[in-house]
């Protein structure tokens, strides 16, 4: 497992992003969702241990600002790049949402901070 924590401080939100590669990231996974108290943590949990492929999740918890991302397994790089950014746009969709901003400019912003943020800690994450 690999996680880096980004900080979009616009909206000010702490992002923790986890790639996983194997049913072996179990516990590592477990600990961080115990940080977000998710309900859907079981689930979660159970769809590490079946080692899904070329998917991902996203949660929020906004009142605290608060995101995680987990892409699970890829097979080949494409999906990883393609479950990022599906994931990614799902995030920007809750943050915005929850500041009640309904621009597309803002979102095509926030978007690209994102990205750029991931990019810069790519290495991090593969």
């Amino acid at each position: 497992m690999k996680r880096v924590d980004l900080h979009v401080p616009i909206y000010d939100w702490t992002v923790t992003i986890i790639t996983i590669y194997n049913q072996g990231c179990k516990e590592a996974v477990q600990k961080v969702l115990k940080d977000f108290n998710l309900p859907q943590q079981e689930k979660i949990l159970n769809d590490v241990s079946k080692e899904n492929y070329n998917g991902g999740v996203t949660f929020t918890k906004k009142a605290q600002r608060k995101a995680v991302i987990i892409i699970f397994p890829w097979t080949e790089e494409r999906y990883f790049v393609r479950t990022m950014n599906h994931e990614k746009r799902h995030l920007v969709d809750e943050i915005l949402k929850w500041h009640s901003v309904e621009d597309g400019e803002a979102a095509a912003y926030l978007d690209g901070f994102i990205s750029e943020e991931i990019y810069n800690r790519l290495n991090e994450l593969k």
